[in-house]
């Protein structure tokens, strides 16, 4: 399988709030994994592939990032899904902040620690 990745991701479970274009709060959700450029989330349901969408992630920055759902897998535990996010529309502090989180997450886990 060929992977199409340019930032190795790192396994971090964190609080997310999803909200649609109109700024609506659609549901919460828990990061499996993020990167630079993306997340790995588990929603309680599915989000439609292609909508853009706001993502807050409190425990980096407080203004929703704007991301696209690239997949969305059901895991069989009702209505849950696996989703895929491609973060889009970030400004240059958000930018910033993730990337300090994830760099910070990889010194962990290259120590052998839990982020």
């Amino acid at each position: 399988m060929i992977t199409r990745r340019r930032w190795e991701r790192v396994r971090v479970t964190l609080d997310v709030v999803v909200f649609d274009a109109k700024g609506e709060k659609i549901t919460t959700a828990a990061t499996s994994d993020i990167c630079e450029s993306g997340m790995g989330v588990t929603s309680p349901m599915p989000l439609e592939v292609g909508v853009t969408q706001g993502f807050t992630v409190a425990a980096i920055f407080p203004q929703p990032y704007k991301g696209i759902v690239r997949w969305s897998t059901p895991t069989g535990r009702g209505t849950e899904c696996h989703v895929g996010i491609e973060i889009t529309g970030e400004t240059r502090a958000q930018a910033d902040a993730l990337r300090a989180a994830v760099g910070r997450w990889r010194a962990q886990v290259s120590k052998g620690l839990q982020p």
